[in-house]
């Protein structure tokens, strides 16, 4: 059990540095490829590792009961892959990837709304958490006037792509009762693949230069971020990996210094101390009201 659990540590905390590592990249090419062309890519990368390895079946893609839930999963979560893009390019990197962070408390949310799952009074604590946190991390002033320290539109933005991200969860969750994690991640690319080529259909091109580089890096990235935290799943409870893939804040902090000279407020790094305090507090005690979420990614 103990050597199971560090196996997971181990994979998380690659995760983690995998992902932030993925923001680095989008933030450094955005002037040059758009966002949704980075999407368009990365997709389309993940689309054929998918059926080159796995090699999934057709028939099993168009299974007639899942594909109202598959589209939701692919609409919701090419829009909220959209706006952590723009969140990413248009915000400081840790502070983007602090919001991506805010998906659980959206999938309590709206679980109650979706799924009729309950929500139990002793989650309001960290619900509150969060959004205090978030309060700080926007840096707000209310001296002579109403002010912020970040921007607010790429901010909202943010918090938006995390709510579209966790319909898609929720939209996930349906569909892995009828269908395989391969078939879900199959539609996701489709899906990513038509909205980004719709969106950028006049501006589409091939990478040339150093861009390609940084393309194929956020392909590449992207898809082993996914890879080593699905296999954490494998090792660890659900409560367990969500925890440790907060640690992609510190990469983000320590990334965002080192390559995109970044900096952040003390008032900020207090507010994304209360934001990460409130995710950890709503992951515990969902594990401990929900034992059957322990299977399923936050």
């Amino acid at each position: 059990m103990e050597n199971n659990y560090l196996k997971a540590l181990s994979l998380t905390l690659s995760h983690a540095l995998l992902f932030s590592l993925t923001g680095v990249f989008i933030n450094l090419v955005s002037s040059e490829i758009g966002i949704f062309e980075q999407i368009f890519y990365r997709a389309l990368f993940s689309l054929i590792f998918i059926f080159l390895v796995f090699k999934p079946k057709i028939k099993a893609c168009l299974q007639k009961d899942a594909l109202l839930i598959l589209a939701s999963r692919g609409i919701f979560g090419f829009l909220g892959m959209g706006s952590m893009f723009y969140a990413i390019l248009n915000l400081q990197l840790s502070i983007a990837m602090v919001l991506t962070f805010t998906t659980p408390l959206f999938v309590m949310i709206l679980g109650k709304f979706i799924l009729k799952e309950k929500v139990n009074g002793n989650q309001i604590i960290p619900i509150m958490t969060v959004f205090i946190g978030l309060f700080f991390v926007a840096n707000i002033s209310f001296v002579d006037k109403v002010s912020f320290g970040v921007d607010l539109f790429p901010f909202s933005i943010g918090l938006l792509g995390s709510a579209l991200t966790a319909i898609a969860f929720l939209s996930m969750r349906c569909a892995l009762k009828m269908v395989s994690t391969q078939v879900v991640i199959v539609w996701f690319s489709l899906f990513n693949i038509i909205g980004a080529s719709i969106v950028s259909y006049d501006s589409l091109s091939i990478p040339v230069g150093n861009d390609i580089y940084y393309v194929i890096a956020i392909a590449v990235f992207g898809l082993l971020s996914d890879i080593t935290k699905t296999q954490a799943y494998k090792y660890a409870a659900a409560w367990f990996v969500s925890l440790i893939s907060l640690s992609s804040i510190v990469f983000s902090v320590f990334l965002g210094w080192l390559i995109l000279d970044e900096y952040i407020e003390v008032t900020q790094v207090f507010g994304i101390i209360l934001i990460s305090s409130g995710i950890v507090l709503l992951i515990l005690k969902l594990q401990n009201i929900s034992p059957r979420l322990k299977s399923s990614p936050l």
